[in-house]
This record gives C-alpha cells, sequence and structure tokens, in this order.
C-alpha cells in the first residue's frame, strides 16, 4: 500500500461479476430512477395552478428522478412553480 498526498492506494484490486454489478444497481431491469416524496408548499401570491385553480396550500408527491435535486428541479420548473417552497427527500430506489 502507497500514501500519495493523503490518498491510500491498495495494491489489490477487484472486479465484480455480472450478478453482483446487477445488485448494486438494483438488480436486472433497473431504470436507476429514484422514488422521492416530495412537497410543495407556500403558494405565491396571486398564482394559479396548471388547472386555473389556487394551489392548495399544501400539495405532495412522489416523483422519480435521478436525485433529491433532480427531483426538486422537475417540480419547480413544472407542477411546483407556483410554491415558494419545494421539499424532496426519503428518495429510494424502485
Amino acid at each position: 500500500m502507497k500514501t500519495l498526498n493523503r490518498i491510500l492506494v491498495h495494491d489489490k484490486v477487484e472486479v465484480m461479476d455480472a450478478s453482483e454489478m446487477k445488485q448494486v444497481l438494483g438488480g436486472s431491469g433497473s431504470s436507476g430512477l429514484l422514488t422521492c416524496d416530495c412537497v410543495c408548499t407556500q403558494p405565491k401570491s396571486g398564482q394559479l395552478d396548471n388547472q386555473g385553480k389556487i394551489p392548495p396550500a399544501e400539495y405532495s408527491t412522489g416523483i422519480q428522478a435521478k436525485s433529491a435535486m433532480d427531483a426538486y428541479i422537475k417540480l419547480s420548473s413544472g407542477y411546483c412553480a407556483v410554491y415558494d417552497t419545494v421539499n424532496c427527500s426519503n428518495c429510494r430506489t424502485n
């Protein structure tokens, strides 16, 4: 083992077989997407939702995305654009 600027480099390298790789990546046929629980709150004053109605004070949804940040971007530029706050958490594999 060698130390390079505080990075430890091990002489031994292990390669995963196909079945181990599928487990790490979420199994065969995995889309690679996560399902995130998101809540949109604090509707912007005077704004209407995409159906022309006053949005509810709080809107909860589950969304598929690559990450919590991706879910946030999708919602804040989509349905939740009429809200001041978008919070996405509890992201999990499908």
